[in-house]
């Protein structure tokens, strides 16, 4: 006669914890009908808690040109609301965001581990436009991907931008060209300076996108005696085990420690930042 006890490992072991979610939803058009997930609520039995916004930064400038600022404002003011909500332990249930064209799905429950396997679930099953991992992806899948995939494309522009914001007389000191053949993404006082990215998700085209910018830089005092001080900045997002595998995270990690090790030896400083406003004033600092 078989026996429960013999089938013990035969099936993955049930979550030690359960967990909640729901999705909050945003109308384009007022009365259209039509509406976006614009962030995910989580919340674990033990009242840990979490909420992700999931449409990214670079989709709403897409969708919505130059009112995109002020759309991302709307939405990090319900996240804001919402985590006040589920810090003062109110049911999940009954939250319901601030504004007349913000709606929120209903609440549904799920066994899981972590809070973040909750937040995934809620986005894979409400959130199209999030930019989700939901498998490890092997090098060779990588491989047949170009560069970060435009996230130091988006990472430039963005820091090009915040710059020109602040002072637009540095307008001229981006994309200059020394050497005929080397062109640097900001020259400032005695400086240069290339922006990159790493992409979890492609770490091994990410470095090689890297290296372009690293050798340009590491020639350029060839070109211009006056430059003494280079610097390669690196976008690294944040590690929120969404957008992201916990692989991948590591792996885009161990990447750039080695990457280092090469800036190092070119006397180069790498920067790694999360955050373009780090970048931003360094470039201002150094003009």
């Amino acid at each position: 006669m078989l026996k429960v006890s013999d089938m013990e490992g035969m099936f993955p072991t049930l979550p030690k914890a359960s967990g909640e979610y729901k999705t909050i939803f945003i109308e384009p058009i007022a009365l259209s009908g039509e509406r976006i997930a614009a962030c995910a609520i989580a919340r674990l039995s033990t009242g840990e808690h979490k909420v992700m916004q999931t449409i990214p930064s670079a989709t709403l400038i897409c969708m919505y040109g130059a009112q995109a600022k002020a759309m991302e404002g709307l939405i990090r003011t319900v996240i804001n609301d919402a985590n006040a909500w589920l810090d003062n332990k109110l049911p999940l249930s009954e939250y319901q965001p601030p504004f007349s064209n913000t709606f929120s799905s209903e609440a549904y429950t799920l066994n899981a581990d972590s809070v973040d396997q909750v937040l995934k679930a809620s986005i894979q099953n409400t959130a199209s436009l999030a930019p989700v991992n939901f498998e490890e992806e092997e090098p060779e899948v990588v491989e047949t991907r170009r560069g970060s995939g435009g996230l130091a494309k988006r990472f430039v522009a963005k820091v090009k931008g915040s710059v020109i914001d602040l002072s637009p007389n540095l307008s001229k000191n981006f994309n200059v060209k020394i050497g005929g053949m080397h062109k640097y993404h900001f020259i400032g006082n005695g400086y240069a300076a290339n922006l990159g990215a790493m992409n979890p998700a492609m770490p091994y085209n990410s470095v090689n996108e890297a290296k372009r910018l690293l050798w340009d830089l590491a020639v350029v005092d060839q070109y211009d005696w006056t430059i003494e001080e280079q610097e390669l900045i690196i976008y690294m997002p944040e590690d929120d085990n969404i957008t992201y595998s916990k692989k991948q995270y590591q792996n885009a990690k161990d990447t750039l420690a080695r990457f280092e090790d090469e800036a190092d030896q070119k006397s180069i400083r790498l920067i790694t930042t999360s955050s373009s406003v780090t970048a931003r004033d360094r470039l201002i600092k150094a003009a």
